[in-house]
């Protein structure tokens, strides 16, 4: 768990202490004063296929690109169903289904 910004979700604390899961179901303990607020999550990294970028929340958006899985994706706020995202220089939708590191029907 070296790679900054890698969305971690924590399941369990003890003190300062915050026990910690990855993506690829990976855990550990971390001091939780060197965890960052700041939410980020990946992009389907249950399967092979490119999941939608659209410009607006909703099925009928425009693609205006097609994300690869695994890849991170700034999470500027979710509304339980999509959220938006940032990655670089484009930003758009995505369902929420979509990623890793935000619950299913949790609000940002």
């Amino acid at each position: 768990m070296t790679r900054p910004g890698i969305p971690l979700e924590i399941y369990q604390q003890y003190g300062n202490w915050r026990r910690v899961r990855d993506w690829e179901g990976t855990t550990g303990w971390i001091f939780g004063p060197l965890l960052s607020g700041r939410r980020t999550g990946i992009v389907a990294p249950w399967t092979k296929n490119n999941v939608a970028l659209r410009n607006k929340p909703a099925i009928d958006g425009r693609i205006t690109a097609w994300l690869e899985p695994r890849v991170r994706v700034k999470l500027t706020w979710c509304d339980g169903t999509w959220c938006a995202v940032a990655l670089g220089d484009a930003s758009g939708f995505v369902k929420q289904t979509d990623l890793w590191g935000v619950y299913p029907d949790e609000v940002l």
